[in-house]
Parts: structure tokens; sequence; C-alpha cells
């Protein structure tokens, strides 16, 4: 029965999420819905056997060593559009230290169904999708150090509102928007979940919203191209349009795209604590150096 009401959850435009909620919850209770947990307690240090180790350049992005105020945000970063990563700016939120226990992601999701990516990234030929049990992933995968699947850009925290508790909410995307005061008044960030062992990659590409990223646990490393650099990144002409041609940073096609390497961008590594501010229409390059969990906020 949850399976179906999260197949419904993920499906639907939100109208009922509540009453799905619910009755999720009422069936947890009256049958005391089993949770497998791990054979011992485990965490993220004990996953982690394999660790992808890129080092960022000495092209660094902004870095702020605490949370700026809104003004100073607004002034030095958002307002002209400048990436920069916030170190210690998240320290009270619980999913800090809850999270990086895998056996309590288990005992409140673990019976959850979730969508996982399945191949190298979702440009990859071999890109498909499976639905499974979150406790699935994290054995068979998490655990297992399997790079070829990933619970990626999901809205896991709708569905399971008792995650969405172990997080707060900056004030950045409360009180900085390109839309109007109407507008804004309607509008709250969208939170996506990123999980997944070390070695997943999302591919070079740009989004249309701000996007605060937040590393909850786990580190990754991250490339960022201005706009200003598009013609060199050679965008796709296909669905994929947001996304660059060259899927693989590492092995470029130097006939194909000549331009590439010319491109400057900035990096960083991500560590767990820290948000890194990506404007709109930023490129972007994201690879986990370890086991990893990261929260995305986009509004617009």
């Amino acid at each position: 029965k949850i399976k179906v009401l999260d197949l419904a959850l993920m499906m639907s435009d939100g109208t009922h999420r509540s009453a799905l909620i619910s009755a999720i919850k009422k069936i947890e209770i009256h049958f005391s819905v089993h949770k497998k947990s791990l054979p011992s307690q485990i965490n993220i240090a004990s996953a982690n056997e394999k660790v992808i180790s890129r080092t960022a350049s000495n092209n660094k992005i902004a870095l702020c060593n605490s949370a700026p105020s809104v003004h100073t945000f607004a002034t030095h970063y958002f307002n002209p559009r400048i990436p920069v990563r916030i170190r210690f700016g998240i320290t009270s939120w619980p999913a800090l230290k809850k999270w990086s226990d895998l056996n309590y992601l288990i005992a409140v999701a673990g019976h959850r169904i979730v969508p996982i990516e399945r191949g190298d990234h979702y440009l990859d030929p071999n890109f498909d999708e499976e639905l499974m049990p979150l406790s699935d992933f994290i054995h068979n995968f998490i655990c297992k150090n399997n790079p070829n699947a990933y619970l990626a850009q999901h809205a896991l925290f709708d569905q399971i509102p008792q995650l969405r508790n172990d997080l707060g909410l900056p004030d950045y995307c409360c009180a900085l928007s390109d839309l109007n005061d109407d507008d804004q008044t309607q509008y709250s960030p969208r939170l996506n979940a990123w999980f997944g062992p070390a070695g997943t990659k999302s591919p070079l590409h740009h989004d249309r919203y701000h996007n605060l990223f937040v590393q909850i646990f786990g580190s990754k490393y991250i490339r960022l191209y201005s706009p200003d650099q598009t013609s060199k990144l050679y965008p796709r002409n296909d669905i994929h349009a947001v996304s660059s041609q060259v899927a693989n940073i590492d092995h470029v096609d130097q006939k194909k795209f000549p331009l590439f390497h010319q491109a400057q961008y900035q990096d960083c590594i991500l560590e767990p604590g820290d948000m890194l501010y990506i404007p709109p229409g930023t490129w972007h390059y994201i690879e986990s150096h370890s086991v990893s969990f990261s929260v995305s906020y986009w509004w617009l």
C-alpha cells in the first residue's frame, strides 16, 4: 500500500499531498512497518572505502568563513551574480549529525520507494531509472560503493516530511528574489535531494534558478563556468539543451571541442556544513568525492 501511495506522491502535482502523507503515516503506525537496519551500526566513514580525490585548482570560488547577512549576500553575490562558498552556515541543522548514520535514514525512510538513476550520469547512453526502497539503495549501492546509482534531483522532502524537519531554510532564498513582490509571496524554494556513493556525477550544465547547494555529509568537487563562457562549452541542441556536449571533462575531443580548454572556470571542494550559491545560468559540473548527501534550494 505504501508503494502505491509513494508512486502517487511522486506523480502528484501536490494537490493531494497532505492526504497521501497522512494515509502513509496511518499505515506505518497501524502495521508497525518493518524497517530493515544494517547488520551493525554504520556511519559514513565505514562506507567510504572508495574515495575520489580530484583536487581544486588555484581558481577558487569566493569564500565566506561564516554566513553573511542577507544585505551583504545580496550586495556582493546575489545582485552581481557571483558564486560564493559559505562555510559554517548550517551548523545548527539536525541533518548534519543525524543523516551521517545510515541507520537513521533507514529507520525513517528505508521502506519508502524512491527513483534511482542508473548509469554513469543522465547523458549516459545506458541511462535508466529504477524504483526501489531507500533501504535497498543504501544496502546495495551506498554500502558497496557502486557509483552507477544516484538518488538525484528528487523532491524527497515533499515525500517524507520527517526528513524535511531535519533541515533549515536559508534566509537568502526567502528574502531575495527576481520576482516582483506579489509573485514572490506565492513562491517557495524547491528542495531536491542528491544522495549517492563516491564517483556520482552531474555533467556540465546550467539551470534557470538561483541555487543554494548545501552539503550535509561527504564532500563534492564542484566546477563553475560563468555564462560568458558558454560559447566555449558547446551547449547541446537536443532535449538536454542546458547541458554541454562535453560529457566527460577529463576526456575532451579536441577536434570536436577545440575551445573547451580555453574556458575559464572556478572550483572548490564542498565539505559538510558548506553552502554554495550558484547563480542562474552558471554552468556547473559536480562529482562526489565520497558517499555524499546534498540538498539544493532552487528559487526564482
